[in-house]
């Protein structure tokens, strides 16, 4: 009887296990693995941008997702890099934010973008493996596959500079103000500059030239005169 019943038993265990080999079950494969890499850009804009800017890019993970081995990337100047890799062994949609570290940097203007970027983890078409599709979303804009920042520079303005070319034509300008003597009123008597107190004369003053050749020519005129009034008289004297 114990026999009959212990045969029983297993006939009904092998129905069990053949029906449970004809349910579809989905599962995961040992071993899947893929690895996604996120792409990022900085631009600068400007004029006269100087050599030896570095700009950090990084990157959280949101509800658990999978991070890479370096949380951030270091694009020196303007540049691509990449953020990753990234290891995923489960289908899914994981999401992250990217931003760049902000700088206190005179004249330059950081973007402060924040992306929200998504990978979506799915099977091969062949049931072989996993393969990941990656876009990005910039708040207020739709979803795109590049996540670029732009940084801008603004050039200071030029400062004051000594011994310019605008200096010296300023100082010519002076110049020639300065030594314009002051235009005269006709017949008003030139004015001469009253030498200052204690100095002193490099020179007796005679006056101007222009006074000093008009009394020289009203003596020589003079002188003239005297002799032909003199001459006229001895002619009268002789003839009386």
């Amino acid at each position: 009887m114990k026999g009959k019943k212990h045969r029983i038993g297993k006939l009904l265990m092998l129905s069990l296990v053949s029906a449970g080999l004809l349910v579809p079950v989905q599962a995961k494969a040992a071993g899947y693995e893929c690895e996604a890499k996120i792409p990022v850009e900085v631009r600068e804009e400007g004029s006269g941008i100087p050599e030896g800017n570095e700009y950090t890019v990084k990157i959280r993970g949101l509800d658990g997702a999978p991070m890479p081995e370096n949380g951030s990337v270091v694009i020196a100047g303007e540049g691509k890099a990449e953020l990753g890799p990234i290891s995923y062994t489960e289908p899914e949609d994981y999401q992250y934010e990217i931003w760049q570290e902000g700088q206190e940097k005179e004249h330059f203007t950081y973007d402060d973008t924040v992306y929200t970027v998504t990978v979506r983890v799915t099977n091969t078409e062949d049931g072989t493996g996993l393969e990941a599709q990656i876009w990005a979303i910039k708040e207020g804009e739709e979803a795109k596959s590049e996540i670029v920042f732009e940084n801008r520079y603004e050039k200071p303005s030029k400062p004051w500079n000594p011994g310019s070319e605008d200096e010296d034509e300023d100082d010519d300008a002076e110049v020639s103000a300065a030594v314009t003597p002051p235009a005269q009123t006709p017949g008003a008597p030139i004015q001469i500059p009253e030498q200052p107190a204690g100095s002193q004369a490099q020179g007796a003053q005679t006056g101007d030239s222009a006074n000093v050749a008009l009394w020289t020519s009203t003596a020589g005129l003079g002188a003239l005169a005297l002799v032909a009034v003199i001459a006229r008289r001895r002619r009268r004297e002789q003839e009386g």
